[in-house]
């Protein structure tokens, strides 16, 4: 598995009292994240929820991604050379008492 796919995170360490990364952590762990993607070369990257997704697309300031809204699809990414797909977090999921459970599980398929 190790030779077709990497499993990285925004964040390379766990933000205080497990909440949201602050912008300022994103920024600071980015280039760590930009040198795995592109020492990797990836042909698909698989963002796991709206910060994974937002990290990557580096919207302007005070434009939120929300993971409903690209779930299901696949867009180009220019920097990256690849596609970028987007999953809801698992924990979204708990979080919201399995409400989406249903396109979770479609979008596995």
């Amino acid at each position: 598995m190790t030779t077709d796919c990497v499993r990285t995170n925004v964040v390379q360490c766990y933000p205080p009292n497990g909440k949201f990364p602050s912008d300022k952590i994103v920024k600071n762990c980015r280039p760590r994240l930009l040198k795995q993607i592109y020492d990797f070369k990836p042909k698909l990257i698989l963002a796991v929820g709206g910060e994974a997704m937002s990290s990557l697309l580096s919207p302007p300031k005070g434009v939120e991604v929300k993971s409903l809204r690209f779930r299901g699809r696949v867009i180009p990414s220019w920097e990256f050379g690849c596609w970028i797909g987007c999953l809801l977090h698992p924990s979204y999921i708990i979080r919201n008492n399995n409400r989406d459970l249903n396109v979770f599980m479609k979008d596995l398929e």
